[in-house]
């Protein structure tokens, strides 16, 4: 159970960092895709979040529209 909560910490603390690092340091992650290209860390981040947001807004769009009905 203790493991779990630090991963879940973990992993909520990388999100934040993230996104904090994002809005204040954008040049960090543009100059790590351009070296290292789309299999950098960055770019498989930023792509993983992109597809729990559309995720996420898909499903929440979805609800809407069956209340509706």
């Amino acid at each position: 159970g203790l493991f779990l909560i630090g991963f879940i910490s973990f992993l909520i603390f990388v999100e934040v960092y993230g996104i904090y690092l994002f809005f204040t340091e954008p040049s960090l992650y543009f100059d790590d895709i351009r070296q290292h290209g789309l299999t950098s860390f960055t770019a498989v981040y930023l792509f993983i979040n992109l597809m729990l947001v559309l995720g996420f807004s898909w499903r929440f769009i979805n609800s809407i529209n069956k209340e509706k009905i």
